[in-house]
């Protein structure tokens, strides 16, 4: 396991101490659940998608050959209409022509991570190859598929499905009407999708949707969930991008818990956050676990700390909760002598004055560089390229930021260097 250590940024510096900000926000996924979206930690931003927007999903990862069936729907029933969800089903069936709909069974998204959706969801554990859809060639990395699939439309229109293969990064996949009739034959090219988890697809407009922002880290949407008694039953949840990890810590007091103590314990389950975080009793309605934090690791290494401090139900869906930038993680074997040659001076600077940089670099190719300045909250506030190669870089670096404690992060190839600095008044 390679060494690690947490770059602190609520430390010690010799003009005081730095404290960790804190931001309060109310997100809302909408009355009766109607409006998930894609969070982004460090801008705060919430990117929307309805529910009905797609029906099925692919992974667009290296090696990914997950198959999702969208889960999401609004709260429906309280005597007001039914709500139309998607919903996926199997029998076995590998005759496309012939197949129907008899004997079929429900099937979900296990919800366990991105590497395994609804069409997986039955693959063989004992068989590695067995990938649910189709079999992975070990010969020719292909997956090639073989059963037929039969998917509800919120419409009531059912289409039968049947993913044919995965070759070269490439889907193909047709489906149709019971009878046969509208066959679409239809590909999804990975490379459609760069730096995004998945490529969505809709059934009934029969059309390949790309929907994700380029960058996020948390989901808010609704889904099934298997709980205790062995019931499925759809929740109002937050599932982590693939690349983040979380922890869930109970039994603190969220305003001193930190990241430090859990350092060791992040997981990769999209699960760990879900729906538990809130419970609902009929007498006093929804509550919050107060003595339960979660620490986040984004797909950068930055680090969040996530405390839920009310949540309103369907009403309106507001989800109120404090998040606190912990810091960033990095490997020592990546900056090693790099981190610690880093300067910066004047230290503390004068604001509206430039503070000079100076990092001598050892065995380094010419190359352009991003440097960025980011405050207690991970926030980016200033941004620029600059060039360094072997020997002593020096440069300056000015900005019309008011007084305060803020970061310099410069990246390199696979290693990131950051330090403190003040702007004094």
């Amino acid at each position: 396991m390679k060494q690690v250590y947490l770059t602190i940024f609520f430390a010690l510096m010799t003009t005081g101490l730095v404290v960790a900000q804190s931001t309060t926000e109310i997100l809302t996924v909408g009355m009766s659940y109607n409006d998930p979206f894609y969070y982004n930690m460090n801008s705060g931003e919430a990117t929307y998608v309805t529910h009905d927007s797609w029906d099925i999903a692919f992974s667009v990862a290296p090696g990914g050959a997950s198959i999702f069936v969208n889960e999401g729907a609004p709260l429906g029933g309280f005597g007001g209409p039914p709500v139309a969800r998607v919903a996926a089903y199997f029998n076995a069936e590998d005759d496309f022509d012939a197949a129907d709909s008899t004997g079929i069974t429900q099937i979900y998204n296990p919800e366990i991570s991105w590497t395994e959706g609804a069409f997986n969801s039955f693959a063989d554990p004992e068989n590695f190859l067995d990938l649910g859809w189709g079999l992975y060639n070990t010969d020719d990395n292909t997956v090639i598929g073989e059963f037929v699939f039969f998917v509800k439309l919120r419409n009531d229109v059912w289409r039968k499905v049947q993913f044919q293969s995965l070759i070269g990064g490439v889907y193909s996949f047709r489906h149709a009407n019971l009878d046969g009739s509208d066959l679409q034959e239809v590909t999804i090219a990975k490379d459609d999708y760069p730096n995004k988890t998945l490529a969505y697809y809709s059934l009934q407009n029969n059309e390949a949707l790309d929907l994700e922002p380029e960058n996020w880290d948390l989901l808010f949407t609704r889904y099934w969930e298997l709980l205790p008694d062995g019931v499925q039953y759809q929740v109002t949840g937050i599932l982590p991008n693939q690349d983040v990890e979380t922890i869930q810590v109970d039994g603190v007091d969220p305003a001193t818990a930190t990241v430090q103590d859990y350092l060791d314990q992040f997981q990769d389950t999209v699960i760990t956050i879900g729906s538990d975080w809130k419970r609902f009793s009929f007498s006093t309605g929804w509550s919050i676990e107060a003595d339960r934090v979660y620490f986040l690791k984004t797909a950068m290494d930055s680090l969040w700390k996530i405390e839920f401090l009310d949540f309103a139900g369907s009403s309106s869906g507001d989800i109120t909760w404090t998040k606190t930038y912990e810091g960033q993680i990095t490997s020592s074997e990546e900056i090693a002598a790099q981190s610690s040659e880093l300067q910066l001076f004047p230290n503390p600077v004068q604001a509206n004055r430039p503070i000079t940089v100076q990092w001598p670099l050892n065995a380094v190719p010419a190359t352009t560089t991003q440097l960025r300045v980011v405050n207690s909250l991970g926030q980016m506030l200033h941004q620029e390229w600059i060039n360094v190669q072997s020997g002593l870089n020096q440069f300056e670096l000015s900005t019309s930021l008011p007084a305060g404690h803020y970061w310099l992060e410069i990246n390199l190839g696979d290693r990131s260097v950051t330090k403190p600095f003040v702007i004094a008044q």
